[in-house]
């Protein structure tokens, strides 16, 4: 058989004489040359698995712990993990199952997760299971703190946490946490420098730090029976009332009653969902009907100015909002935005949205 001998294959013979070269049979060739590209793709298919084994026995994280499929309906907390001064963050998640992990403020790409952990409702609105204090990470599984380095999320002990029902932020950022019990009248201070646990007698407001239930008594400090309910940060004071079926936004200054502005989210108006109050900012996520718009938006906490605001589409409600100096944080159906406090851009997003049970 010559090399010039016509074929009726689209390749007119020559792209398979280095086949006939090695002896293959015409009629085979098609049939080995299909067979050699499916074993190179399972080759490549085997390599990746192989891999992807020898890293995660290594101590690395698989491709698959890296993907965040839903975000808990918590704020996080905004805390600088790697110490590069840029301010990540920590939160409750799903992969294939629940983590607590930390991401990169930059990039949001996952630093360290810690689990399976066994929260109680940690998706969509939960209530809030962990918190921050110096190095170590609380997180509460039903009667069990669990201490976690902040650096590497490594294991750093245990604290009891009898009745134990929703971990709160201390009075200031880095101090001992305060947890919420089943007992109406019991609250638990926790210590992770020690760790230690006291028993606080008396109710009070739980003041999770940077999240909405940092909200606190309305008349206690605005003296305005309209505020349905206020928040404050050093000299700053924002409080929403609903005037006419409006919600309003009140701003005062420090030791004052009386509003030193006011100011509506919507010209039509909305409902003020939920709000937080940090660095003379405040941010408020709302909704308006008919029509169910919703969205953010930024002002100006001293004088209402509007800074920024960004109408959402799609489904899913907002569950809450957070901001930090350089931060503004929304958790919205099962995903977490990150936008930038001063000039509202969008930095990242975590959760794709897609469940393991979905495949």
């Amino acid at each position: 058989m010559s090399d010039d001998y016509e074929s009726d294959d689209d390749d007119d013979g020559r792209g398979f004489a280095f086949l006939r070269k090695l002896g293959v049979p015409q009629g085979a060739q098609h049939l080995v040359l299909t067979f050699g590209i499916v074993a190179i793709v399972g080759l490549g298919f085997a390599a990746y698995y192989v891999g992807e084994r020898v890293r995660v026995a290594r101590g690395g994280k698989s491709d698959k712990e890296m993907v965040v499929t839903t975000w808990g309906g918590d704020p996080p907390v905004p805390v600088d993990v790697n110490g590069d001064g840029t301010e990540d963050l920590v939160g409750i998640y799903t992969a294939d199952t629940v983590y607590i992990g930390a991401f990169d403020g930059r990039d949001g790409k996952l630093l360290w997760r810690h689990g399976p952990i066994n929260v109680e409702r940690p998706m969509n609105g939960g209530l809030p299971q962990f918190g921050v204090q110096g190095d170590r990470v609380l997180v509460h599984q039903k009667g069990t703190g669990t201490l976690l380095s902040l650096r590497d999320g490594k294991p750093a002990g245990t604290v009891p946490l009898q009745s134990g029902r929703v971990v709160c932020g201390g009075p200031a950022f880095g101090g001992p946490l305060v947890v919420e019990t089943m007992r109406v009248e019991e609250l638990l201070e926790v210590d992770l420098k020690g760790p230690s646990v006291a028993k606080l007698e008396g109710r009070r407001p739980c003041e999770r730090t940077m999240s909405r239930a940092r909200t606190t008594d309305a008349k206690e400090l605005t003296g305005d029976g309209r505020v349905m309910w206020a928040i404050s940060e050093g000299d700053d004071t924002v409080g929403v009332a609903l005037e006419a079926k409006v919600a309003t936004l009140h701003g005062y200054a420090k030791g004052s009653t009386t509003p030193a502005w006011s100011a509506k989210v919507e010209g039509l108006g909305a409902n003020i969902r939920t709000v937080d109050l940090a660095s003379g900012r405040v941010l408020v996520s709302y909704l308006v009907m008919p029509g169910a718009t919703k969205g953010f938006a930024a002002f100006d906490a001293k004088t209402g100015k509007p800074l920024w605001k960004h109408p959402l589409e799609g489904p899913g409600f907002i569950h809450g909002v957070s901001l930090s100096p350089t931060r503004a944080y929304v958790t919205v159906g099962e995903f977490l935005v990150v936008h930038d406090a001063t000039s509202g851009a969008a930095l990242f997003a975590l959760a794709t949205g897609k469940h393991e049970d979905d495949e």
